[in-house]
């Protein structure tokens, strides 16, 4: 398999909350400068959180300026924390070329392992393992906030509740 992504592609940030904390001061008009002290994060963690946001289709860089997308309003209209944003997350992740291109089985009930996960990651964008074990962390770590199984085969999923 070739190098075919580039490595700044691949998100770097854990935190699906501080994605939509910064997309949510970047579009109420914050600058990038302003972002570290409105949402409590390093500069270098407020880089690596736009980049996800970017991945993600919410924000978009023109030089060195950064701005939201109509997708930024659409998740910010979710309420926070809530199934619907969950769902819409996991639409946005599933839907998204490059995550599935780096993760194929993210959001399916066979998971990839952190390992194999890391190896494809480094073959695809050139990172080392060092650096690609990490961003491997990062996508199962997605799909932990966002993915939720489907229901047991005959069961009603509006009776999950229940369960």
């Amino acid at each position: 398999m070739d190098t075919v992504i580039d490595s700044i592609d691949v998100p770097q940030q854990d935190d699906l909350s501080k994605v939509r904390a910064v997309v949510r001061e970047l579009r109420g008009g914050a600058s990038k400068a302003d972002l570290s002290d409105k949402v409590a994060l390093s500069g270098r963690h407020v880089r690596y959180t736009l980049h996800a946001a970017r991945t993600l289709g919410l924000t978009r860089q023109i030089g060195e300026e950064w701005s939201t997308t109509d997708s930024a309003g659409e998740l910010l209209g979710y309420p926070e924390g809530s199934g619907a944003e969950r769902e819409w997350l996991q639409a946005r992740i599933a839907g998204n070329a490059t995550l599935t291109a780096l993760a194929p089985t993210l959001l399916t009930g066979d998971a990839p392992t952190v390992e194999g996960l890391a190896e494809r990651l480094s073959t695809m964008t050139g990172l080392s393992a060092s650096t690609a074990y990490r961003r491997a962390i990062t996508l199962l770590s997605w799909r932990e906030q966002v993915w939720t199984p489907p229901p047991p085969e005959g069961i009603d999923p509006a009776q999950m509740s229940l369960f």
